[in-house]
């Protein structure tokens, strides 16, 4: 598949910001034909995925008060795959709530 490739070195703003800015300006001034596509990487696509991985801690913690299972798995270095979501959720499955 033949690839291009745009390399921007932004200074005195947020990636995240900048990012959605480029989004927008693009989808409203940019038409692409037909099988082409974009993809936005670098710093950006680190970032979008330690915001993933921070909605999970904070719905563990919400769910179960601790957030041991997904440490275990960092410690362990698993990838989050299909397998390790089914085995997080038959752990939010049978896991004791407290009793007050």
């Amino acid at each position: 598949m033949l690839s291009g490739y745009v390399y921007v070195d932004m200074t005195g703003r947020d990636v995240g910001g900048y990012v959605e800015d480029m989004k927008r300006a693009v989808s409203e001034k940019v038409e692409l034909p037909t099988g082409y596509t974009l993809a936005w990487s670098g710093q950006y696509e680190f970032m979008q995925r330690a915001q993933e991985r921070l909605k999970i801690f904070v719905l563990f913690y919400f769910t179960f008060k601790s957030v041991g299972g997904i440490w275990y798995l960092a410690l362990l270095g698993y990838n989050m795959s299909i397998s390790v979501w089914v085995g997080l959720i038959a752990l939010a499955g049978v896991a004791p709530k407290p009793v007050r």
